[in-house]
């Protein structure tokens, strides 16, 4: 709370006032109390008079005036200029700026009043200028410049605030700010998927908008691999492509390092590619399961299994695990998939065949696999007997879609195949066939799946015939699968969608059916409630799911589309890592003509780093001042045209805080520091600083202080003396009033 003079000279007399109550009360009323002789009656009279002229004194508040020497207390040395005052106008640039990559500056306008402003902003690598305006008010002024640096490199923004009026009569002078930008490279993105010519559409958008994509069959083993990556993308990749470690870095990745991760659907991903409850699902937006509400259609299917004498081979050399046991894990995985309308027939064969469970509702599922798991492997290999088994069970079944799986790794004795295939065909009824090792039994087997309508799979080993059974069973089954057209509809129009107009976009053919976390920020969703696009923030990174395909299968109207580019470019950017963690900062400030240089180094952890060999580099144009720094003199200071490099030791001043001191002038200042410590590799710290123009330099100033006579006029106010009378009179009266008695 502040008093000011006219509450103090308002409060004075009434204080006086009061004061002098004591002994009016004593003087008019009270008199009677002592009785004192005719001398003292005459003194106690005067200090009574003396005391009313006192409190009318001090009422009155009178001054004195008067010239006179006073004491002056000067410095030693000339005192310190007035402070500069602070710029009104600064330039900042995000923390991390990649090349090719849409970035923002920040324009902060200090203004004392309104008026319009213009903007100039320049970038000192010969860019056109940009011209804008900005209206003001009195105080903080903020103003978003888009900007975009193509190519890796050092560039400076500089800005120039001009003509700013505050009522058409005044103009401010043009006030410049600057910030200088190191450029990352462009953002690395890898895309796993198993055949790369499928990915080419997406990696052709991407490569055109300055997004470099390394496309690769499998996921890297461990963090630090997965760390090159700014964001990875997972194509139509089933769980049993992604081992456990697999899984806990791609996790880690994400959570701890701030990685980014968008899977994409197809018939092996999500539900149908046994992402529940793995760390997989964990780290997506998405629950890999289907809404049990959703109407299926019935489904009647045998499985036809080879038992041969050669699927006891060994998976690979030296392998305990066998084509057998793997292939009996396939038909479990088959059975335990079916609802318990659906009907399923096993029929296993050598040079004959036999039914381990004929075609029957699925009602005991425990039944059905107990049988499975005493197959065994034993004779030659006869294959068209079974299949026409199949074929005539599956012709009198009663069911919505009949379907037959038939895995061999050979012909065996001949059969008019082609004529049961169309047979089959004509009968509405479908087959898949899956080829086990390298004989040649892939023409035949892909074109007896073409005549039957079916599909046709390959694997060298029987290591991938679990994932064959389970994917074509719930491709024919439509478990957690939808296959229709429909046109995504918008839920949230978010910075994906920015420039879009989705009421335009082609129908996607379908995708896989899963449900939205409930902390999931869900984009785009089928009309029936499955999320078709999610996105959420897991740790310190960001992951996206997006439920159908870029491949042809569902996604062929998109890849036409003029907007497919745009939407996965900008789905990538709101997805991707953005700043890599990074704790350390290297900052540098202009002043007494030199440049204080200033790192903090700190762990990803938080913990310091203490007693560190810190070396920063400094490039300056122009040049540094001659004789500065060990580039001078040794052929590696100059560098090309105006400038110049040089290296100094950094020395620590308190817990992980290092300095250094150059010399500088106007001009720009690029930093690098480098962090040395035993036992670890070094640490690379970027830094830079603009000097447009180098503050004055400001003159220490001791502290002592010595006085000197300097002539002048002096205010004395009364009222303090006059206080102290009252109280020495008031003091005397009452002692003459007690000698009285």
């Amino acid at each position: 709370m502040t008093i000011s003079s006219w509450q103090i000279e308002f409060a004075r007399p009434l204080w006086f006032a009061l004061l002098a109550a004591l002994p009016l009360w004593i003087i008019f009323w009270r008199r009677s109390l002592v009785r004192l002789s005719p001398g003292r009656l005459g003194l106690a009279i005067l200090l009574r008079l003396l005391l009313l002229v006192a409190v009318a004194v001090g009422l009155a508040g009178p001054t004195a005036s008067r010239q006179q020497n006073l004491p002056a207390f000067v410095a030693k040395e000339n005192p310190p200029p007035v402070p500069a005052a602070p710029p009104s106008v600064f330039l900042t640039a995000p923390e991390h700026v990649r090349a090719g990559q849409p970035f923002a500056l920040d324009l902060l306008v200090l203004a004392e009043s309104s008026g319009t402003a213009g903007v100039e902003l320049t970038r000192d690598d010969s860019e056109p200028p940009v011209q804008d305006k900005i209206e003001l008010i009195a105080g903080d002024n903020h103003k978003s410049l888009p900007a975009m640096v193509e190519k890796q490199s050092r560039v400076v923004y500089k800005v120039k605030v001009s003509e700013v009026s505050a009522d058409g009569t005044r103009s401010v002078p043009a006030t410049l700010a600057a910030c200088p930008i190191y450029v990352d490279p462009p953002p690395r993105v890898l895309l796993v998927e198993s055949q790369a010519v499928l990915a080419e559409h997406l990696k052709k958008a991407l490569a055109g908008e300055h997004v470099e994509v390394e496309v690769r069959p499998e996921l890297p083993a461990g963090v630090e691999a997965l760390d090159r990556y700014d964001l990875i993308i997972l194509s139509n990749v089933a769980a049993e492509a992604l081992s456990k470690p697999q899984m806990e870095a791609l996790q880690s990745y994400v959570r701890d390092l701030g990685g980014g991760l968008i899977a994409v659907g197809g018939d092996h991903s999500f539900t149908v590619g046994g992402y529940r409850h793995t760390p997989l699902e964990e780290v997506l937006p998405v629950i890999a399961e289907e809404r049990k509400t959703k109407p299926k259609p019935t489904l009647a299917m045998v499985l036809v299994l080879d038992i041969s004498g050669s699927m006891n081979d060994p998976v690979s050399k030296g392998s305990k695990e066998r084509n057998i046991d793997l292939a009996k894990q396939a038909l479990r995985r088959a059975v335990e998939m079916l609802q318990p309308r659906d009907q399923v027939g096993v029929l296993v064969f050598e040079d004959r065949s036999r039914w381990i469970w004929p075609l029957a509702p699925v009602t005991d599922k425990e039944k059905i696999l107990a049988r499975i798991d005493k197959i065994t492997a034993e004779g030659e290999t006869n294959m068209y007997p079974p299949l026409e088994q199949a074929y005539l069970s599956l012709r009198e079944a009663f069911a919505d879609v009949k379907h037959i799986i038939v895995s061999t790794d050979g012909i065996g004795n001949p059969g008019d195949f082609d004529g049961l295939a169309r047979k089959m065909a004509a009968a509405g009824i479908t087959m898949s066939t899956v080829g086990v090792g390298s004989e040649p039994v892939r023409p035949f087997m892909q074109s007896l799946a073409d005549k039957a309508k079916g599909r046709a799979y390959f694997c060298d080993n029987g290591k991938d015939i679990p994932r064959i059974f389970e994917t074509d069973t719930s491709t024919v089954g439509k478990i957690g699968i939808t296959e229709e057209p429909f046109s995504p509809q918008v839920i949230h129009a978010t910075q994906v969608l920015r420039g879009l107009d989705m009421s335009q976009a082609p129908p996607l053919l379908g995708y896989v059916e899963t449900q939205a976390k409930p902390e999931a920020h869900v984009v785009l969703q089928a009309k029936t409630g499955e999320p078709i696009l999610a996105l959420w923030r897991y740790g310190r990174g960001a992951t996206a799911a997006f439920t159908s395909d870029i491949q042809s299968r569902w996604a062929a109207p998109w890849l036409n589309w003029p907007g497919f580019g745009r939407f996965w470019v900008q789905l990538v950017r709101a997805t991707m890592r953005h700043d890599r963690p990074q704790t350390s900062q290297l900052t540098a400030e202009a002043s007494d003509g030199a440049l204080h240089i200033m790192l903090d180094a700190v762990e990803r952890d938080g913990h310091l780093i203490d007693k560190a060999d810190v070396q920063v580099s400094v490039t300056s144009n122009p040049p540094l001042p001659l004789g500065e720094g060990r580039g001078e003199g040794t052929g590696e200071g100059r560098g090309e045209g105006l400038e110049n490099k040089s290296t100094l030791p950094m020395t620590q001043i308190a817990p992980g805080r290092y300095a250094a001191l150059q010399p500088a002038g106007q001009g720009t200042y690029w930093l690098k520091a480098q962090i040395g410590r035993k036992d670890k590799p070094p640490e690379t710290v970027f830094g830079g600083a603009v000097v447009l123009a180098m503050p004055e330099t400001v003159r220490k100033v001791d502290g002592s202080v010595e006085a000197a006579e300097q002539p002048g006029r002096r205010t004395l106010f009364l009222w303090p003396w006059v206080l102290g009378a009252v109280m020495v009179l008031l003091v005397l009266d009452l002692a003459l009033r007690r000698t009285a008695k």
